[in-house]
């Protein structure tokens, strides 16, 4: 009986113990995944910081680049104001000398002054007109700086004496896409087409107030697009009883094409010399045609005539790529 007692009191001490070192490894563990994830959440505390502390010193760099640049383009629009200050107290100058010697001219015989005074005049007129071509270059030059500085366009002009100044600051995109540009308000007109944008924003033409319109530019400098584009907003946008198109491409290429398909077209795309003397030819007689009909009618555009109540006129478009 004493065995058994001993026996199951050994037995009590060590199930205790088996107990006591499990609960023990328990909490060990699970100190060491509090420390594993406190250890990591400091990590992850001190990256954010650095982070953080990197995107401080970015803002502050910004803005302190954006004073400097404030800072450098009023310091230029001083510049500039000063300079056309002097500028126009110089030409003030030049007109009170060369008053003065006309003035002195005027005292001399009439005979000396026959003989002199066209020359003299020549002489002052040329010195005054250098003296001022040479103020505008400067002040173009300090423009330009102040442009380039402030990424923007200014404009100057007196008015009453006054300087003023306009400061165009719309962003010129890298890219203009045919949709973005015709999706905003068009302008009122009978044959508006967009010609880009500028620091003014948006730019417009209406055809039927020009008498001409002539693209220039380098080779691959985007005419002939630019021609795409503005031929395609107007047969998107004109009806073929209100305009009628005559293209004439000399180069050969093939980007005309697509509009001799439209019902707009007068023929087929121009591509030979002759031929486009003989299409030129065609819309003359056309032209001379509605201007004998005005005469009788007693009218002056084909607006007024079609107020009139007659037949209306398409308005003739006449396409030309690669005058040269």
């Amino acid at each position: 009986m004493i065995t058994g007692l001993v026996l199951g009191l050994v037995a009590g001490v060590a199930l205790g113990l088996a107990v006591g070192l499990l609960v023990r490894s328990n909490q060990v563990t699970a100190a060491r995944t509090a420390e594993a994830r406190l250890a990591d959440a400091l990590d992850q505390q001190r990256l954010l910081t650095e982070e953080l502390q990197g995107l401080r010193a970015q803002l502050i760099a910004e803005q302190q680049r954006v004073v400097a640049l404030q800072a450098e383009a009023s310091r230029l629009a001083t510049e500039l104001n000063y300079e056309r200050e002097a500028a126009s107290q110089r030409a003030a100058s030049f007109d009170e000398v060369r008053d003065q010697l006309l003035g002195e001219f005027a005292r001399l015989s009439t005979a000396a002054l026959q003989q002199n005074s066209d020359q003299f005049l020549q002489l002052a007129d040329t010195k005054l007109s250098e003296t001022r071509q040479a103020a505008d270059g400067e002040l173009a030059k300090r423009q330009e700086a102040i442009e380039q500085a402030t990424d923007s366009e200014i404009v100057c002009w007196v008015e009453h004496r006054r300087l003023i100044m306009e400061v165009l600051r719309a962003p010129i995109p890298d890219h203009v896409s045919f949709t973005s540009f015709y999706a905003g308000p068009v302008p009122p007109g009978r044959l508006v087409i967009g010609l880009g944008r500028s620091h003014r924003g948006r730019l417009w033409v209406d055809l039927a107030t020009l008498p001409h319109l002539l693209v220039g530019g380098m080779t691959g400098g985007g005419k002939s697009v630019f021609l795409t584009q503005a031929l395609s907003h107007l047969v998107l946008t004109h009806h073929p009883d209100e305009l009628q198109l005559l293209c004439v491409d000399l180069k050969g290429g093939v980007e005309l094409d697509a509009f001799a398909q439209t019902p707009h077209s007068l023929e087929a795309v121009v591509t030979s010399v002759e031929n486009a003397a003989r299409a030129l030819g065609l819309v003359r007689d056309e032209v001379d045609r509605r201007l004998q009909g005005l005469r009788n009618a007693g009218v002056r555009d084909v607006d007024s005539w079609a107020a009139t109540g007659r037949p209306t006129w398409p308005r003739i478009l006449v396409v030309v790529d690669e005058l040269a």
